[in-house]
Order: structure tokens, then C-alpha cells, then sequence
């Protein structure tokens, strides 16, 4: 029986490389199940939009929608701007909620990203609306807080 000198992963001087092999590939088959739920311990709701800067729709920007109880969903913009959020791990859609729209990419003012674009309610009571997010090029924080104010 052939062995290997030296320390494994669990730290002993010996170890056979048959029980090496046998212990790395219960670790892997451990790791490749995954710790968590297949479905969300709630309902899911569909959630899409458009993102345009300056009134033309961009490609490639990823759209996050953060709630104020901790949930992230994510998206990214397809060539005519649109996008549908997911949450990781699970199918297509959010928990109905208030959201803050956050929009990260190259051509994007930071400001979209660290205070967000917009707010998003996403409700049960009836079929969501597609998002309209309109940015701006050359958009300031101030010009996001004029622009929240007005729409209040």
C-alpha cells in the first residue's frame, strides 16, 4: 500500500492515499450540495425595467435592487437596456417590498451606484409595471435629491 510522507489537510504526519482520496471527495461532494434552501421562504414577483442615459437604452450595466430589510437582487441590461431581476440562487423575481435601484457600469455617473438611481415598489395586488430608469450622463447628488424631491 502506497503512502505519502508529509502533512494533509487535517494535519497528520501520515496519511494513505487511498484515505486522502476517499476524505477529499466526501469534502467535494459536501461542498457541491450547497448549505442552503432550493426556494425562498417566500413569494417571488416578477420584476423587469429599462435603464436609457440621456433617452438612449445601454447594454451590459448591472442593476441592483436593495431593500431596507438586507435583500439584493440582481440584473443586467440587455442591448435594447432591459433587464429582469433575480435573486441568487433562486428563479426569477423579488419579495414584494420597497426598493432603491442601483445601476453600476462604465458609462454610469458613480452617483447611481451610492445613492441609486430611484425607488421600486414591487407589489402582489397587481401585475408590476416595468421600471423606468432615466439617467443621466453628467448627473450630480444634487441633481439626484432635486429630482427625488420633485417626484414626491
Amino acid at each position: 500500500m502506497s503512502s505519502f510522507r508529509g502533512l494533509s489537510i487535517f494535519g497528520l504526519a501520515e496519511e494513505s492515499a487511498g484515505q486522502a482520496t476517499f476524505l477529499a471527495a466526501i469534502l467535494l461532494s459536501v461542498f457541491a450540495l450547497g448549505c442552503g434552501p432550493s426556494k425562498p421562504d417566500y413569494k417571488l414577483f416578477p420584476a423587469t425595467g429599462t435603464v436609457t442615459i440621456d433617452g438612449k437604452p445601454v447594454a451590459d450595466l448591472l442593476i441592483e435592487y436593495h431593500s431596507a430589510n438586507g435583500i439584493v437582487a440582481h440584473g443586467k441590461t440587455d442591448e435594447t437596456g432591459s433587464y429582469e431581476m433575480t435573486l441568487p440562487k433562486f428563479d426569477k423575481g423579488i419579495p414584494t417590498g420597497l426598493y432603491t435601484v442601483k445601476v453600476r457600469g462604465a458609462s454610469v455617473p458613480m452617483v447611481y451606484d451610492e445613492i441609486g438611481a430611484m425607488m421600486v415598489e414591487i407589489s402582489d395586488l397587481q401585475a408590476n409595471s416595468p421600471a423606468a430608469v432615466k439617467l443621466k450622463s453628467k448627473a450630480t447628488a444634487k441633481d439626484l435629491k432635486l429630482e427625488n424631491e420633485a417626484a414626491e
